[in-house]
């Protein structure tokens, strides 16, 4: 399905990118999908980071905030960044 996905966000609005908190694994994938964003970015389209399974956070937390924030930061802020749960 990979090679599929840029039909889907070639020309999009908004892209958002859902990694779960608990595994610093999918954490590490957002960097994967965004390098292949940067093949279809034309610098308006809007991106949300979403950290889920906040439900869990605590001593199930794999990945910090400041990893976050430093990630957001190298892109110079034109990352939006919320944590939520589908739980709650």
């Amino acid at each position: 399905y990979r090679s599929l996905a840029p039909m889907y966000y070639r020309g999009a609005g908004a892209v958002c990118i859902v990694y779960d908190i608990t595994r610093k694994e999918s954490f590490e994938s957002v960097k994967t999908w965004m390098n292949e964003l940067k093949e279809q970015y034309d610098g308006n389209t809007i991106i949300l980071i979403v950290g889920n399974k906040l439900d869990l956070d605590g001593d199930k937390r794999n990945v910090c905030k400041q990893d976050v924030l430093e990630y957001i930061e190298t892109h110079e802020n034109k990352l939006l960044w919320i944590e939520t749960s589908a739980v709650q």
